[in-house]
Formats: structure tokens, C-alpha cells, sequence
């Protein structure tokens, strides 16, 4: 998705969903239409991949990159999907996306990262100063920031991405790319890109607010077949244009710089004057995501044992043979010991035992 606000571009850049169908055919004809509008055509892949400890055993791929992996669940009577859409396989244009995403919520699709990113020609902040700034404590809400050079190599050698400025840990649910889009894109966008990253909870968050959006109360239902063609098409624009808003009210609601001079506590300083009078540009409000942590369980370790380490035991046993127990007994004696040291684990045993059984 492409639109603009003055001379800012704003695009959703990157999609991961799961969805559960009954065959492989339907999950096809699913992810054949969200990368039709920009002419992407599937191609069989079949090469099996591991997400998150899981085998998925049967993939596609597209011309322009996006990928779909299948997993056939118990008899094989349904399948787990895991699709991954990239920027050039994603509608152009704000009113071929909304019907895309429109049916994302009817496959009860379950959104685990979504991208949204800002092109700003101006180029009124660069990574450069906005590192700086860093440095000198202006950014609030992220602990861990670095500036790196990106350099790929390729087929054809080395390509040269410039500087790029992480405001976050890569690791975590939420985190910003800030860089040159020019030398990226060698030439074709001029502009400073602004990339939001939102996984797992977060993304689900922005998919939330999307689905609000396209199902506003003061809005008349998409699909209504009592409407004209002409109503239906201005309604389509009018949501379009305010998916742009949205958009960039995400982005810049999560992202903060901040004059630690007006105040001595954080939470109660102003906006930095430079990203004030940036954030006027937008003339958009501003939308910061929250989410509530999930508290770890014991029935959440123990599916992730069956899940990750249910194999490696298996060939430990076949290797060991009748040596087999004797680790395990080692493996617990370890256990115990950092069970004693570790408060986490502890509390989470006495949890436990006030719940039902989970085995």
C-alpha cells in the first residue's frame, strides 16, 4: 500500500499471518489472492521448512518473494499455514488492500508481523542525527539502539545499504529501521524510510485497529449488494485515504525523542523541538500500542518440550541406548540445581500446583 501525506509515502511493507484450512488446494487459492493485485504468481517449492520448533512440510514460494508453508495437522483432515508476504507481492494502492485485508478476517487469520514503514523526502531527519540524539539520551521507550553498516553479498558482489539506525532490540516484539532508502533501493526512492517492526502481540494490536477501521460503526457494510458501484468505489476511498492516518499515526505513536531538559522525570518530558516540528508535518494524531505481557505457565514449557526437544531426547535414547536413563538422571540432578537458584521457575511451580493437572 502507497500514499501520501505532503512528502511523506506511507506502505504496510511486510505481512506474516497463520490461518487452518481443509486442504492444501485451498490454502493455495487463499495466498494466490492476496499477492494477486500486483501480478505475483505462485511456484511450487516443496522444500520443508522449521518455524518456532514446527515442520512445515510443504511450501510455495513467489516470483517476487513471499512464501507459504503447510502443515498437515493429526490425520491430515486439515492444515496449519504460515504465510509471509513481502512488499512487492502487497496491493499497490490503499483500495486494492482493504478487500485483502477485508478477507484476511474472514480465514480468521492470526497476524504474527506486520511492517509498516514511512518514506520521508524531505529528509528533514537522517539516521545520522537521529543517532546523535541517541547518544545523548533523547530516545524514550527503547533501552537498546544501534547504528551498523548494512552490506549483503550477492551474486553480482557486495550491495551497499549505507547506515541504518535500530532503535530497539531486533529480538523483541517491537522495534524501528531507520536508513537511506536511496542507496538501498539504488535510486528509485529518495527518501528516508522509517520502518516500524510489530510481531506476535503487537502485530496482532495493528490488525485489530485495521479490522475497527474497515468495520467502523459510522461506515456502511463493504459488501452491501443493495448499494451502486459509484458508492461502493467512493466508500472504498474514503477508507483508504483514512488507512493512511492510521498508518502513520502507528508509526510515529510508538517512536519518541524527547528534551530531557524540560523536566527531571522521563515520563513527563516534551517532545524534542526537531521532532516536534517533524511530527507537525504529518498533521496526523497519534496512536501509541499497548499490549497486555501473557504470564508464562508450566502447560506453555511443557508444550514447547513436546514441540522442540520431544526429537532431540528420541535420538539421545536410539544413540545412548541403555545408557539413555543415566542421562536423564544427570540431566535432572542439573536441573534441580538451577531450579533452586532460579525465583522464576520457582514461582512458576507454585502456581502450578493451585491449577488443575495439564498432563
Amino acid at each position: 500500500m502507497n500514499d501520501s501525506i505532503s512528502s511523506f509515502q506511507f506502505r504496510i511493507d511486510w505481512l506474516s499471518f497463520s490461518f487452518r484450512v481443509s486442504s492444501i488446494a485451498t490454502a493455495h487459492d487463499i495466498f494466490s489472492f492476496f499477492i494477486s493485485f500486483s501480478g505475483d504468481n505462485l511456484i511450487p517449492d516443496d522444500i520443508g521448512f522449521r518455524n518456532n520448533g514446527r515442520l512445515y512440510q510443504h511450501s510455495y514460494k513467489s516470483i517476487f518473494g513471499s512464501m507459504l508453508f503447510l502443515a498437515p495437522v493429526q490425520d491430515g483432515s486439515y492444515y496449519d499455514c504460515c504465510a509471509s508476504i513481502c512488499a512487492t507481492s502487497l496491493p499497490a494502492n490503499s483500495m486494492d488492500f482493504l478487500p485483502a485485508f477485508h478477507y484476511a478476517n474472514k480465514i480468521h487469520a492470526k497476524f504474527t508481523r506486520i511492517d509498516l514503514a514511512c518514506d520521508d523526502y524531505s529528509k528533514s531527519l537522517t539516521p545520522e542525527f537521529l543517532y546523535s540524539r541517541c547518544l545523548a539520551g533523547d530516545l524514550k521507550g527503547f533501552r537498546k539502539f544501534k547504528y551498523i553498516h548494512e552490506a549483503f553479498n550477492t551474486e553480482v558482489g557486495i550491495k551497499d545499504s549505507g547506515f541504518t539506525l535500530y532503535c530497539g532490540s531486533q529480538k523483541s516484539d517491537k522495534f524501528y529501521r531507520i536508513y537511506d532508502k536511496n542507496l538501498e533501493s539504488k535510486g528509485l526512492i529518495d527518501a528516508i524510510r522509517f520502518e516500524f517492526v510489530a510481531k506476535n502481540s503487537y502485530a496482532q494490536k495493528i490488525a485489530d485497529l485495521f479490522r475497527y477501521h474497515l468495520n467502523s460503526p459510522d461506515a456502511f457494510p463493504l459488501c452491501s449488494s443493495e448499494l451502486p458501484d459509484d458508492s461502493i468505489e467512493l466508500e472504498f476511498s474514503r477508507r483508504a485515504s483514512g488507512m493512511v492516518d492510521l498508518i502513520s499515526s502507528i508509526i510515529f505513536g510508538n517512536l519518541f525523542f524527547i528534551d530531557r531538559s524540560s523536566d527531571s522525570n522521563v515520563s513527563r518530558c516534551v517532545s524534542a523541538d526537531y521532532y516536534s516540528s517533524f511530527l507537525s508535518l504529518l498533521n496526523s494524531s497519534l496512536r501509541k500500542l499497548s499490549v497486555i505481557s501473557k504470564k508464562p505457565r508450566l502447560y506453555d514449557s511443557l508444550q514447547w518440550l513436546l514441540r522442540s526437544c520431544s526429537g532431540t531426547l528420541s535420538m539421545i535414547r536410539k544413540y545412548m541406548a541403555s545408557k539413555s536413563t543415566e542421562f536423564l538422571h544427570l540431566l535432572f540432578e542439573v536441573g534441580d540445581t538451577n531450579f533452586e537458584s532460579n525465583r522464576r521457575l520457582q514461582s512458576l511451580l507454585k502456581q502450578s500446583l493451585y491449577m488443575p493437572s495439564i498432563v
